[in-house]
């Protein structure tokens, strides 16, 4: 995706970057609402050493869930969306009902990351190169073409995860789904999607308060700077998918203070840290690779959106810790102040400061989230005594 918006910078196809750029940024938010917390929970529960009818269970509200996502998006996209939005979540609905099923979640919980995880970008690398074809005659087809192929490969990746939950003995399709389980898996879903969710709306939202404040170049601008910083985020939080099984089991078990907790996610923290200085270093280069009417536009939208990754770092380690021990409203709770507090820190700012409202309204959020976390974290030790401390 990375190499195909350059190719389109180098073109000059701004506009065009952030017209697909918020056609899949409602894809792939319908797509993370039909997973309904299924990435943390199931893999929470695989830990756990959970059935296969309870992920069976879980994957009949996931289905029901998925529909009304994508009728919801399509409903939304076909009467306010721009024509080549609207083309791409034409043709990548069927995405968010393949993205329903997924195994995630399971497949992490039990040690197979680094099988499934290479798979999981597919549908990015697939929607890619519809953006290579893209044709400046025929955008909309062009946007038709862009998200079908999101959503193949949304298709080839569920099916290998089902694959790979074969081969390690795990029969989800054949498993009978069980109504207690399908309630149990439901209202945790909702608690967590109640925090996820607005956050998720929040991250797309910031594209389209961008098309409304900034213009479509600078929209461009930050949708290009946006999937650089998508491409950091996603490696760590590849790494803290892998930490998140062994951080369940321990606070299963044990109390962690905050030193140890965040020790078991220490890789994913110092990625975070690592990137910000190769973005920091990185900068100056920029211009050179991209057109004249790019070159100032993407380094500041580069910056905005980067300094703000090692404090989203931390804040997100305490998110995990509270999602390992299944408390789900205080995950909810944080989740939906902080989208309150970035909203309202970029809007009354952007008018005055630009494009550097948005660094603003994330660095103000992710300090105030990691401070709320961290307060209520402590609050939590003395209640969970249920096993000896690991200083």
């Amino acid at each position: 995706m990375f190499l195909a918006q350059s190719w389109l910078v180098i073109q000059g196809e701004l506009a065009f970057i952030g017209q697909v750029g918020l056609g899949l940024a409602g894809l792939s938010l319908a797509q993370l609402v039909a997973d309904f917390g299924g990435t943390f929970i199931l893999s929470r529960q695989a830990a756990r050493g959970r059935g296969d009818g309870y992920f069976a269970s879980a994957n009949i509200v996931r289905v029901i869930v998925g529909l009304l996502a994508a009728g919801i998006l399509l409903a939304v996209a076909l009467y306010a969306g721009g024509p080549i939005e609207k083309a791409v979540i034409v043709g990548g609905t069927a995405a968010i009902c393949f993205w329903s099923v997924n195994l995630v979640g399971m497949l992490d919980g039990l040690g197979r990351s680094s099988i499934s995880g290479p798979i999981s970008g597919l549908s990015w690398l697939f929607a890619s190169i519809g953006l290579f074809l893209h044709d400046e005659s025929r955008p909309v087809e062009s946007g038709v073409l862009i998200g079908a192929l999101f959503s193949v490969g949304a298709a080839f990746t569920v099916c290998w995860q089902y694959i790979i939950a074969y081969r390690s003995g795990r029969r989800v399709i054949s498993a009978r789904p069980n109504l207690a389980e399908m309630r149990e898996f439901a209202r945790e879903g909702g608690y967590y999607s109640l925090a996820n969710a607005p956050g998720q709306f929040y991250g797309r939202g910031l594209i389209l308060i961008s098309t409304i404040f900034l213009g479509a170049d600078i929209t461009g601008a930050v949708v290009y700077a946006r999937n650089l910083v998508m491409v950091a985020t996603q490696g760590i939080t590849f790494i803290r998918r892998v930490e998140f099984p062994a951080l369940a089991r321990r606070l299963s078990c044990d109390t962690l203070d905050v030193r140890s907790m965040l020790r078991l996610q220490w890789w994913s923290i110092c990625g975070s840290v690592v990137y910000l200085a190769f973005v920091l270093l990185a900068l100056p280069f920029i211009p050179t690779f991209v057109s004249d009417s790019s070159a100032d536009a993407i380094p500041v939208a580069l910056l905005c959106l980067s300094l703000p990754i090692p404090i989203w770092a931390l804040s997100s380690s305490f998110q995990q810790a509270f999602l390992a021990v299944g408390d789900t409203r205080i995950y909810a709770l944080v989740g939906n102040i902080g989208l309150v507090i970035a909203t309202s820190v970029i809007l009354g700012t952007i008018g005055v400061v630009g494009v550097y409202a948005l660094m603003a309204g994330e660095l103000v959020t992710y300090m105030c989230q990691a401070g709320m976390y961290y307060w209520c974290y402590r609050k939590m030790l003395p209640a969970r005594e249920i096993g000896p401390k690991v200083a």
